[in-house]
């Protein structure tokens, strides 16, 4: 399936939608060139799951945090993960550990 979307706020509406399709334990891995909107979708995601929280991308930070307030979710935590600077490092099962905890996890990383 492929989506196109034409703006930021587009991608992001696109999120919104998508975050009510997310039960726990979903990772979503985004490929792209820089400024292709992958933050864009994510900072949609994390709206439509009820995060308030300014949502930036983790490229210095490598990974950002957020609590999912609504408790009718049975999504607790998401977790944003940019890979960008660990390329070519080697890198542990950080996906599987967090689908078994009930996080939302996301792989941001650049082309």
């Amino acid at each position: 399936m492929t989506i196109t979307t034409n703006s930021p706020q587009e991608t992001e509406k696109f999120g919104i939608k998508l975050s009510q399709k997310l039960t726990g334990g979903d990772i979503l891995l985004l490929s792209g060139d820089l400024g292709a909107g992958k933050t864009a979708l994510v900072k949609g995601i994390a709206k439509g799951l009820g995060i308030q929280n300014e949502i930036t991308s983790p490229t210095f930070t490598l990974m950002n945090i957020y609590d999912i307030k609504d408790k009718k979710r049975k999504i607790e935590t998401m977790v944003h993960i940019d890979t960008y600077r660990l390329l070519g490092k080697r890198q542990h099962c950080l996906p599987c550990r967090m689908a078994r905890k009930n996080y939302k996890y996301i792989k941001e990383q650049s082309s």
